[in-house]
């Protein structure tokens, strides 16, 4: 699996995860706003994955995500515009 596979299941997991979200259905419709994405939950999500991940997100970039790409993006730039 490749590193942004492997980026991009681990966002997909603990978004299912904190959002009590089939992540089948984060699949289907990746707008974060479609999932009961809120102010609490989005800091969650946060705390998670910079624990899982061993990353560090900017707070106002991670709040403008709108998409799961959008997190993945964050995490691995440059990346998805070339498997988009």
């Amino acid at each position: 699996m490749s590193e942004l596979a492997a980026t991009r299941l681990a966002v997909l997991e603990t978004l299912g995860q904190v959002l009590e979200t089939p992540v089948d259905d984060l699949r289907a419709n990746p707008v974060l706003a479609a999932h009961a994405w809120d102010s609490l939950r989005s800091l969650e999500v946060l705390t998670l994955l910079e624990d899982r991940l061993g990353v560090d997100f900017d707070l106002r970039s991670f709040n403008a995500a709108r998409t799961v790409d959008d997190l993945v993006h964050l995490i691995i730039p440059g990346e998805l515009a070339a498997h988009h």
